[in-house]
């Protein structure tokens, strides 16, 4: 009974957390042991899980082992009316799943906003400061707004978001970043090997033919296009992505090289050559570490 019901607050709580509340009931002491268990991680874009053993023993976990510091890098879209069906991602499901399942407490997380600087304001970047303004203690470090002026080197809104992430670098200096989207939706406690493994950022990818004609598929020409590599496996799969923040720079020099041209006109140019062109800036990021930083990410 006493097993169902910790594995129960340990998927809702994680380990940590749960056990600092569960052992302080004198019924349980010296009859629980809790091990890490390396398990098969099955992250999505809507959350992550976890593995735990139990057995007979005194308890023990590394509790005290320290979260990197991590930036969760949040690009706010183009939204000008309430009526846009997007228009409230970002507090209804993004923000209430973090702060329901990110553990605030214990984390060294901070969030990055990042947002067209003539839009700043909009009725929809003025909700957006009123509604983190109530919530931004709760986030141990902080929450930053990032305005980005207009620059030439995209076709339409999204692709400035997709350039933004390849620069974000620029806007923290955090040892790692972590690209989120509006509509990622937590569905279960985040723990620190969700997200790292001995130290290394975890990778989730997703590996063969895609199938349909939603443009997904046309994804690994995008990545070929940037890098000359072929595309290994799509990361557009999970949420967050996490990227060691000096290895930004790295790649845009890398494919700034490979195109001899600036970095600018490579995006512009070659990568974003055209709307019915597709490419997901996630994937080539993953492409570029998979053969260059390898052994720096657990895959």
């Amino acid at each position: 009974m006493y097993s169902i019901l910790l594995a129960i607050i340990f998927a809702y709580f994680g380990q940590c957390d749960a056990l600092n509340d569960v052992t302080q009931n004198s019924s349980l002491h010296g009859g629980l042991s809790i091990h890490s268990r390396h398990h098969s991680h099955h992250h999505s874009k809507n959350g992550s899980s976890a593995g735990l053993h139990m057995a007979p023993h005194a308890a023990e976990w590394d509790c005290n082992r320290k979260w990197p510091e991590l930036t969760l890098y949040l690009p706010l879209g183009p939204l000008t009316s309430s009526r846009d069906p997007r228009f409230y991602e970002f507090e209804v499901i993004f923000l209430r799943s973090l702060l329901l399942f990110w553990p605030l407490k214990v984390s060294n997380t901070s969030l990055m906003l990042v947002y067209d600087e003539e839009r700043g304001t909009s009725e929809y970047m003025r909700l957006t400061r009123d509604t983190v303004k109530e919530i931004a203690h709760r986030i141990p470090g902080g929450v930053k707004f990032v305005s980005v002026p207009p620059f030439p080197y995209y076709r339409h809104g999204y692709d400035r978001q997709q350039y933004n992430m390849f620069y974000a670098d620029n806007f923290t200096t955090s040892e790692y970043v972590g690209f989120i989207d509006a509509d990622v939706a937590f569905s279960t406690y985040v723990d620190r090997e969700d997200l790292f493994e001995n130290g290394k950022p975890v990778v989730n990818a997703r590996a063969g033919y895609h199938g349909g004609n939603d443009g997904v598929s046309k994804w690994a020409t995008g990545t070929l296009r940037a890098t000359g590599f072929l595309e290994p496996f799509k990361c557009m799969s999970y949420f967050p992505m996490i990227v060691k923040t000096v290895h930004l720079k790295e790649m845009r020099e890398f494919i700034s090289k490979y195109h001899n041209k600036t970095f600018d006109q490579a995006f512009y140019e070659d990568i974003n050559i055209a709307v019915e062109q597709s490419y997901s800036q996630f994937s080539i990021f993953c492409t570029f570490l998979w053969h260059f930083h390898r052994n720096e990410y657990q895959w």
